[in-house]
């Protein structure tokens, strides 16, 4: 009896294995499935207003120089808190780019929605490195975490930058929803993460002396 027990459970786990896997590919299907309806829904709804508005937010993002642009600002206008913020951002760019974001491009390889799908609309530099995350989601958020956490008087206007720029990339043809998504909350916690790490430098610092 025992033994016919031991011959069992192997067979059960692999039932519940293959179960489970059935599951999680059922689970998997259905978010491609939206993530592709949503990207045509956001694609094929464009209008001459919108795109006015949209393709320049998404150009300034480019090579994230209008982030970029505001550190040079502040580093230039030197007045207080700004050194800091500048520099805390130019940092957490630099390292989510070369740490996170770049690894991802290559590790979940994903063409974009305008080299893999027909009748998707295409505006702005055709990028051909991977499409899973998005750049401009990330770099937008995380500029909103950390200038935001700084200077709260303009976090609500770098918040609706940060969701045009995010609606921009499906609507422009460059991205999934799902790549904005994951770059927006790698972008929003590592700058989160960036202020509590120069928040407490800096009490360190005030301890020492």
């Amino acid at each position: 009896m025992f033994h016919k027990r031991l011959i069992e459970m192997p067979s059960r786990w692999v039932s519940q294995l293959k179960e489970r896997f059935v599951q999680e590919s059922m689970y998997m299907n259905s978010l491609l499935v939206w993530d592709r309806s949503a990207l045509y829904w956001i694609n094929n709804h464009h209008y001459p207003w919108l795109d006015a508005i949209l393709a320049p937010i998404s150009f300034f993002g480019e090579y994230d120089a209008i982030w970029l642009g505001i550190c040079a600002l502040m580093l230039a206008l030197n007045k207080p808190g700004y050194r800091p913020t500048a520099i805390t951002l130019l940092l957490a760019l630099l390292v989510t780019n070369i740490l996170i974001v770049y690894p991802l491009h290559h590790l979940f390889f994903r063409l974009r929605p305008y080299e893999s799908l027909q009748g998707i609309r295409q505006w702005g530099i055709r990028w051909h490195e991977g499409s899973f995350p998005s750049g401009h989601a990330y770099s937008s958020w995380l500029s909103v975490s950390i200038i935001g956490s700084c200077f709260t008087r303009f976090k609500f206007l770098l918040g609706i930058f940060a969701v045009l720029t995010c609606y921009s990339r499906p609507y422009l043809g460059m991205h999934y929803p799902s790549d904005v998504i994951a770059g927006a909350l790698i972008g929003y916690w590592v700058g989160y993460g960036a202020v509590i790490l120069e928040q407490r430098r800096y009490e360190s610092g005030e301890n020492r002396l």
